[in-house]
């Protein structure tokens, strides 16, 4: 890929994400546009593009996002220990990601994930080994509104946090169901306080000793059970309580 067409893609992202320079396929820290014939998405064979990188462009949101959350189109991915991308095929829905997503783990030592591409998003991600000291952290986020998912993840990632994001308690459950190493986890506002209270119960019964951050709307004080309570007015007082928790990488 020339290096034209790389900072045309690095422009048309926003310029957050760096581009790979080989023709393989986005990964973490890499996303290129990546679509699919009638999904808005051209992959064939895992792991083989039918057209350069460069020729996949502009996902139309408003035809790609939506429909059920439990019900999109994702795509499946194993990250070699070099960093290098694979795509390994397609679920539709969260259910299906959970099952394809832990058969692909069980037959490989390497990280494997799911994205949800027309918002970049990371909805599952398998095989993940705790980080050492200096190494990334993962936080995984309940989010209750899409367009403050996006923000958060995408602040979190450029502070060097890797980031799992799902919309709502019964994808969180779904995910979740799949024993994985989280750091953090993160429960946005905005969602029915006894559905966030229920999730915090169940969060302490399948994952103890992992640390809760709760967002909440003005007017709640605290949500039962979490560990860090804030009022989610700006990313300045919950990143700072999250730098507290899991340290700066």
């Amino acid at each position: 890929m020339t290096l034209f067409l790389q900072t045309r893609l690095a422009i048309d992202l926003g310029g957050l994400f760096f581009v790979s320079r080989s023709p393989r396929l986005p990964y973490p820290g890499t996303w290129g546009p990546v679509c699919k014939k009638n999904r808005t998405d051209q992959l064939t064979a895992p792991g083989r593009l039918t057209k350069p990188p460069e020729q996949h462009t502009n996902i139309p949101l408003t035809r790609a996002v939506g429909g059920s959350l439990l019900e999109r189109e994702y795509e499946l991915f194993e990250q070699l220990a070099d960093g290098a991308p694979i795509w390994r095929g397609h679920a539709s829905g969260l259910h299906n990601v959970r099952a394809k997503l832990e058969e692909m783990a069980r037959n490989t030592p390497n990280e494997c994930f799911a994205i949800y591409l027309p918002t970049k998003e990371i909805v599952a991600r398998l095989n993940v080994k705790a980080r050492g000291a200096g190494g990334k952290k993962v936080v995984f986020q309940v989010a209750y509104d899409e367009k403050q998912s996006s923000e958060r993840s995408e602040i979190l990632r450029l502070c060097g946090y890797e980031v799992v994001s799902v919309i709502g308690n019964e994808a969180a459950k779904v995910i979740l169901g799949m024993s994985q190493h989280c750091d953090l986890f993160i429960i946005g506002n905005g969602g029915d306080e006894d559905g966030r209270k229920a999730l915090v119960k169940w969060l302490r019964a399948k994952y103890a000793g992992i640390p809760i951050l709760a967002l909440n709307s003005p007017g709640i004080r605290e949500l039962a059970g979490a560990d860090y309570n804030v009022e989610a007015n700006g990313p300045r007082a919950w990143l700072r309580l999250v730098t507290g928790a899991l340290g700066v990488t």
